[in-house]
């Protein structure tokens, strides 16, 4: 699926959410991360909700699953990271394309994969 078709901003293009007018402004923002039709507080510039995000990751081609999880490991609270990630599955796997994707929070996750490297719990 096209990252136009699932609401998100990409490569200059108005996102179908915001075509529709939907913008996160004009739709709660919630901490709820399970609710399938909530949206995501880590969503505040798009209304995109759980189950749409849920769907990208399980589902979407490789750009809007990086996507997503980028904006996951960026955005969300550490401890709501897992509740859309594996770390073997889906963040181990592609950090080299994500790490350069998460801003200000690429130090934080490099310095917990290093460490559970040095502690053994990663392969190296």
């Amino acid at each position: 699926m096209s990252a136009g078709g699932s609401g998100l901003p990409r490569r200059g293009r108005r996102s179908s959410a915001t075509k529709r007018g939907c913008y996160a402004a004009s739709v709660p923002i919630e901490l709820d991360v399970d609710r399938p039709d909530a949206v995501p507080y880590f969503n505040q510039d798009v209304a995109v909700p759980n189950a749409e995000v849920r769907r990208a990751l399980a589902s979407g081609d490789d750009d809007e699953r990086l996507f997503w999880m980028a904006r996951i490991l960026s955005e969300a609270r550490y401890r709501d990271v897992w509740r859309y990630l594996s770390l073997r599955r889906d963040v181990v796997p592609n950090w080299t394309r994500l790490a350069p994707m998460l801003g200000r929070r690429r130090a934080f996750w490099e310095f917990l994969l290093d460490g559970w490297r040095r502690d053994g719990l990663l392969p190296d």
